[in-house]
């Protein structure tokens, strides 16, 4: 049996915990971020592990855009306060109910993306922009913003009239005919029109006797008279007062041909008109006016055969109630008084007038 020396034991020691040391440090490894295990009595501390990676910021999201193209308004800065709540632990639940109070109130529920209510808009925001409150509806909300009020005075007109009177003898007629007339506003407050009206009936002719140089028996002969009147007229529109109803009125000037045209006794005339008109407009769908005007004979016929000789002058008046039935067809009612002027008598009319407008504007 062999003998240990001294000098082996110390050797075999040093080997045996070596091996230990190399075994150890391969099969014990710390992970990364748990704590290192506690080093071995008599021996050098095992090395820290590395520090984390520092944290990086997250990559900003490009900017949202709003509904209709325009880019939306850029989220706020986040609050370092805010982030330093949101990594701070989380406080246990409580077992048992909240004490009384404390509930916090559930926020209000987002406006949907492009539109906000009128209750959230906000002074000085635009018409239109998201955020801004509706206008009022009114009696003129059909119409495009910034137009001004309809009124009755560029149309075209077709209708009819059926009335009576008194000719030249006073002898009862009747009479019957129609009409064409139109209108247009040629600048923001002038109007021209143009009028053409023709009416037939029987009116009783008065022929001189057949005496020499004197009147005999008056001879009384009943014939049919036609009657055509052309007008062209220029006015000036005044506005008296604004509002749903307006009140206007409008001088008017113009030529006039009138022809009063028999089997007998034609007359004709050049005439100058002058006259006016006034009413009210309400909320662009009625009106309602009155006129008056006066032809004075400029040029006339004087070889009339029979005893009242030419034309003199011509004075209308009457009324109209207009009213829209649907763009851009109208209704117009009214009344017609006729004064017809001769050199040694009159002959009066009195008609009703009913007519379809086409409204220009």
């Amino acid at each position: 049996m062999l003998r240990a020396s001294p000098y082996m034991l110390p050797v075999t020691a040093r080997l045996g915990l070596l091996l230990v040391l190399i075994a150890g440090s391969g099969s014990a490894q710390p992970q990364a971020g748990s704590a290192a295990p506690p080093a071995a009595p008599g021996l050098p501390n095992a090395p820290a592990p590395p520090p984390p990676p520092p944290e990086m910021p997250a990559p900003e999201a490009p900017p949202a855009k709003a509904p209709g193209g325009a880019p939306a308004e850029p989220s706020p800065a986040p609050d370092p306060s805010a982030k330093a709540g949101a990594q701070a632990p989380a406080a246990p639940a409580s077992s048992g109910p909240a004490p009384a109070g404390t509930e916090e109130a559930a926020p209000p529920a987002a406006a949907a993306p492009g539109w906000t209510p009128s209750w959230y808009a906000t002074p000085g925001t635009p018409a239109g922009a998201p955020g801004a409150a509706s206008p009022p509806v009114t009696a003129d909300a059909g119409r495009h913003p910034g137009s001004k009020p309809r009124d009755f005075l560029s149309r075209l007109e077709i209708g009819g009239l059926l009335g009576a009177g008194l000719d030249a003898t006073d002898s009862p007629t009747r009479l019957g005919g129609f009409y064409l007339e139109g209108g247009h506003r040629i600048a923001r407050d002038f109007v021209l029109s143009a009028h053409y009206g023709f009416a037939s009936g029987h009116v009783v002719a008065r022929l001189p006797g057949n005496r020499s140089g004197q009147f005999g028996a008056p001879n009384d002969v009943d014939v049919l008279q036609t009657s055509h009147v052309v007008d062209v007229s220029f006015g000036y529109v005044a506005e008296l007062r604004a509002g749903p109803v307006r009140l206007w009125g409008m001088p008017f000037i113009g030529p006039r041909l009138s022809f009063l045209v028999n089997d007998v006794a034609p007359r004709s005339a050049f005439e100058g008109e002058m006259g006016a008109r006034a009413g009210v407009w309400a909320s662009d769908t009625l009106e309602a006016s009155a006129f008056v005007a006066y032809a004075p004979a400029l040029a006339k016929n004087h070889d009339v055969p029979d005893v009242y000789g030419a034309l003199l002058s011509d004075f209308r008046f009457g009324a109209t109630a207009r009213a829209r039935l649907g763009e851009p067809l109208g209704l117009s009612v009214g009344y017609e008084g006729d004064v017809v002027t001769l050199q040694h008598q009159r002959q009066t009319s009195h008609a009703l007038v009913l007519g379809i407008c086409w409204f220009l504007e």
